[in-house]
Order: C-alpha cells, then structure tokens, then sequence
C-alpha cells in the first residue's frame, strides 16, 4: 500500500494534524503533499521497542537533509510542529484552525483537485496568507548530525558524540542509550542500503528484516514488554551492547544462514551458542 501511495498519480494530501509514528507515517509521508500543524509530532521509535525503521520509511529518511534521517533512525527523537517542514518530511505548515477550511477549499476546486500543480497553488496560497512560526533548532544542529553520524559503523558515531562532548551530544547519546543495540545496527545498515534503493525495494527488505528480527532475536519481544506491557522502561537488550552485536548476527537477520568458521571468530562465547541453537532449530 505504500509504495501505492508513492506512485498515486492523482494528489494524496495528507493532514499531520497530531501523532505521526509507525504505520501512521507510512500512509501520509509516502504522499504527494503532507501539511503539518503545531499539533504535529512525528518519530520513528523502532529502535526503543527492539525492531527496525519499517513502512518504507528508510527509503525517505535516507533522503532527508544530511545526517538527518539517520539521526532520527538510531535515535528515535522526535520532530514537532515547524520542524516536519524543515526537515522536508512535509511539504506544507498550517496553524491547526485553517485544516477546515483548507479542506473545504480542496473540494471546491472540483475536477481540478485532480491536478497536482492546483492543490500545490491551493495549499500554499493559505500558507503564504499566514505568518511563518519561529525557527526551531533542528537546522541549527544540522552540521552536528552531519559531523557525528556521517560514520561508517554505529560504534564510530557513537565515538563521535564522546569526542563532540556538548549538551547536544550528551543528549544524542541519552536517547541511543536506551534502544536496542541490534535494532541500531540494523537500522544502520538499512538506512545505509536506502539511499540506492528504490522504495519498492526498501519495501521489500522491511519484509525481509521483520521476518528474520522476530524470529531470530527477542528484543523486539523485550521492547515491547518494556514499553507498553509492564512500562517499567527497563529492556534487556541481547546483546546489551553495540560492541557486542557480531558480524554472523547481521548477517542472519538479513537472511545469511550458513555458518562459518570465519564469521565464528567474531562472536563471544554466548552469542556463538545463541545464533547456533537459531540455525540448528
């Protein structure tokens, strides 16, 4: 249905008008005009609960300004209100008051709604009418996401926010803290992968992934006992460290299953015996 929406050849205008997380970012950022409110509030927390960037959505964040999208991956934070617009995860922003009768006014333009250059005209004809809110600071932090998350393992941007040492990265690093340390990697690897792929295909590997992370590892089981069951916020990821999450694991969850003595060198005691039990059961 996403990549359906993506390709819709008629306007699919969606009103962020609150939460927008998970499968609910899937049926409105994938569209052709997204209008943000200051109702609005978007994150991607997969990685809080043990999963994965699902729903296509490595296929846009991996298009956003810099380092953005895979800040957003890795750290789940989240965007508020102007800040979906600068971060061009929406086309548009409207003051809540004015969705009425933007959707009265879309209606009225008849069979012309049909056309993408007059919903375009329409939407931002009521966004020039109303005076812009103040800048956030998500821009401002931009050359530091691009600084620290431009790396090529998630163990080196983790290297980065220790050596940047400022309150920006001593919170980046806070909110990572938290998520599963498998998810983060791969949530790496496939936002990585994103920015050559088309969404169709990012679709694809969404599929792939969520087959092989339920059956392969617990923590997106932990996650979500964690969060939403018992809330006592307390996950114990395994591995419980990025240090700790070997080559073999990744490889299996991407759909590798041949052992190896080579990939076996690169695994503790532990994980040796839990990926083996997986491939023999």
């Amino acid at each position: 249905m996403n990549n359906l929406i993506a390709k819709y050849p008629k306007p699919y205008i969606s009103l962020l008008d609150g939460i927008v997380m998970g499968g609910g970012a899937g049926v409105s950022i994938h569209g052709s005009f997204r209008v943000a409110t200051e109702k609005s509030m978007f994150a991607m927390p997969e990685c809080g609960v043990g999963l994965f960037v699902d729903i296509g959505s490595a296929y846009f964040l991996s298009r956003l300004p810099g380092e953005m999208g895979m800040y957003l991956a890795l750290t789940g934070q989240r965007l508020k209100g102007i800040e979906l617009k600068e971060s061009t995860l929406a086309t548009h922003y409207l003051p809540s008051s004015r969705l009425p009768e933007l959707e009265e006014a879309i209606q009225g333009l008849g069979s012309k709604a049909g056309k993408h250059s007059a919903v375009h005209h329409l939407i931002t004809s009521f966004e020039e009418k109303d005076t812009p809110p103040q800048q956030s600071d998500l821009l401002l932090h931009l050359p530091e996401m691009n600084a620290c998350f431009n790396q090529d393992s998630v163990e080196a941007i983790h290297a980065s926010l220790k050596e940047l040492d400022n309150e920006w990265s001593e919170a980046t690093l806070k909110l990572m803290s938290g998520g599963s340390p498998t998810s983060q990697k791969v949530c790496f690897r496939h936002v990585k992968a994103a920015r050559n792929m088309s969404l169709a295909k990012v679709l694809e590997e969404d599929y792939r992934l969520l087959h092989h992370m339920c059956h392969i590892s617990n923590d997106f089981v932990e996650g979500i006992r964690a969060k939403l069951i018992e809330k006592d916020n307390n996950a114990q990821w395994k591995p419980a460290t990025v240090d700790e999450v070997c080559a073999p694991l990744l490889l299996m969850l991407s759909g590798w299953t041949v052992w190896s003595t080579e990939f076996e060198l690169h695994c503790s005691n532990s994980m040796h015996g839990m990926l083996s039990s997986k491939i023999h059961s």
